[in-house]
């Protein structure tokens, strides 16, 4: 049966057929009837009352669709890309045909996009050149097309280069394309990667990142750009994605002979408190990191109190470990010392645990 663009029809054929039971012996066959308006089950049943369990979770928590004849649809999807590439032929004649989002004026029912994505989790590669149509025609969100492409992964690999011009777009559109790109692993993606870092825009360096790290060693044309974006923005909050990315490309050596980040120094200073604790036959003691006050301390049994300070903006600046450490004891000054080294750092701990 062909489905209908014209959403009254497709309200006007829930209403006849109403609210119940949908015929056919197998959950392909009743999801299917719901996508094309024929009946709608989800309206009138309880969540998990009747439905098949691969369904169950798909269908929101609570008992009756404020609006069945989109509602129904866009569960009905949902439902069908849970059932495997035997279910892309009734999404693709929906993609191609509707229904399609719907605006109730308090929010988007988005069916068509709910359909795309759908469509993508059957795995069934049929559904490439229709997720690039619904994406190139602006049926439904770009968002939802390259979403459904993520989800067909490898089998997508033909949809590479019409996808890459979406690198560009700003917003998310760009971010659903790295992950489309990731998902499908084509190292012929890579200069377009690189291309489209964006250095202060830190959720798609995130996203190009990841995306690199899925090609693995066939990504390596990336690792000057990765590797310079680890030097020059060190305390990055994608620090640590930009290190994955070197690591699943180059190896552990070589994310290991990276400058390390501001939050990994600090760690290091943290563990290296404890380090001396031990060695001293302390218990080991609670450290704690305050990231706002740039700062390192423990409390001791004794009652003392070691305060490390780190300066990170010499950190960023130079990369040197910088600051001071200060030791509170009982009934005594608080005492304060500079240091310029890991090393100072490891004798004025071992030094304020002494006393």
């Amino acid at each position: 049966m062909k489905l209908t663009s014209h959403l009254a029809l497709l309200a006007a054929a829930v209403a006849i057929a109403g609210c119940g039971r949908c015929p056919g012996a197998s959950p392909l066959e009743r999801y299917t009837a719901q996508l094309r308006g024929e009946c709608c089950q989800f309206c009138t049943e309880p969540t998990g009352a009747q439905l098949d369990r691969s369904c169950k979770d798909q269908i929101p928590r609570g008992a009756w669709l404020r609006h069945p004849e989109y509602e129904c649809p866009m569960w009905a999807a949902a439902c069908l890309g849970e059932e495997g590439p035997a279910a892309a032929p009734a999404l693709i004649d929906a993609a191609r045909n509707g229904p399609d989002n719907f605006d109730t004026g308090d929010g988007v029912i988005p069916v068509r996009d709910t359909i795309l994505i759908a469509l993508g989790k059957t795995g069934n590669a049929q559904a490439v050149p229709v997720l690039l149509e619904a994406l190139a025609a602006k049926r439904g969100s770009p968002e939802a097309a390259l979403e459904g492409l993520t989800w067909l992964g490898p089998a997508a690999r033909s949809a590479v280069p019409a996808i890459l011009p979406y690198l560009q777009v700003r917003g998310r559109v760009r971010e659903y394309t790295a992950e489309a790109l990731g998902a499908i692993g084509d190292p012929s993606a890579t200069p377009a990667l690189i291309q489209a870092f964006d250095p202060d825009d830190k959720v798609m360096v995130r996203k190009v990142t990841d995306a690199l790290s899925k090609m693995e060693s066939a990504a390596s044309a990336a690792l000057p750009v990765l590797t310079r974006l680890v030097k020059t923005q060190p305390d990055h909050e994608a620090h640590f994605a930009v290190r994955a990315a070197i690591r699943a490309i180059a190896g552990a050596e070589a994310a290991n002979a990276l400058p390390k980040s501001y939050e990994m120094v600090t760690a290091e200073i943290s563990k290296l408190f404890r380090t001396v604790a031990a060695r001293r036959g302390m218990r080991r003691p609670a450290v704690r990191i305050d990231g706002v006050k740039d700062e390192v301390s423990a409390t001791l049994p004794s009652g003392t109190r070691v305060e490390i300070r780190f300066d990170k903006t010499t950190w960023i600046a130079r990369r040197a470990v910088t600051g001071t450490i200060t030791v509170h004891r009982a009934q005594s000054p608080a005492t304060e010392s500079r240091f310029a080294d890991i090393a100072q750092v490891e004798n004025l701990i071992d030094s304020a645990l002494a006393q």
